[in-house]
């Protein structure tokens, strides 16, 4: 038992981002490091650059429904470009390509990012929280790391270095006559 005089006992733990001082340090703890509205994760995927997606709302992480993501549809890219760029990589590379159910809630469903947001928040899609999906369905990402240089894995050209291209899901250097390069021949010069 601690002296009368002592003041409060602290036991030091790790920071949990409640607006509490857990961890004894004599500050709130919602500072560098906490999550903020809408901020996203990659969880429980096999690297730091793929995972399930997670959103943070009202305190706390939850997960996206594939519903436009799967099947290779375009704007399951395009929301995976928007996602991958928020957590500071060059695109997607691959999405809806991994079974990592997480667990409630299910902060969004819908959704359809039209590519220019910065962050999933700012996307369109049903109200947050209201969803008719279940963990099975999920949506994980895998993004590109690193630079877009020659020999860097790409999907768009928009995904290598000023200059590239991305042919066979590689950026290369063009040359003279390859292939998806246009060449207008006849007009004025």
């Amino acid at each position: 038992t601690p002296a009368p005089d002592a003041g409060p006992v602290c036991v030091p733990t790790p920071e949990v981002c409640d607006g509490v001082d857990n961890d004894c340090d004599g500050e709130v703890d919602n500072g560098a490091g906490c999550p903020v509205e809408g901020d996203v994760r990659l969880a429980d995927g096999p690297g730091a650059t793929e995972g399930r997606v997670e959103v943070y709302f009202e305190g706390q992480w939850g997960t996206v429904c594939d519903d436009g993501w799967s099947d290779g549809a375009a704007q399951g890219f395009t929301n995976g470009e928007v996602v991958c760029r928020q957590l500071g990589f060059r695109g997607a590379a691959e999405v809806d390509h991994l079974d990592l159910p997480g667990q409630d809630p299910i902060w969004l469903d819908q959704v359809a990012c039209a590519g220019d947001e910065a962050r999933l928040a700012d996307c369109p899609a049903d109200p947050q929280g209201e969803n008719d999906c279940a963990h099975d369905e999920d949506v994980s990402v895998r993004c590109l790391d690193g630079a877009g240089i020659a020999g860097a894995e790409c999907r768009v050209d928009a995904h290598c270095d000023a200059g590239l291209l991305c042919i066979g899901g590689v950026c290369v250097v063009p040359e003279p006559g390859v292939d998806g390069q246009v060449r207008l021949m006849g007009g004025p010069s």
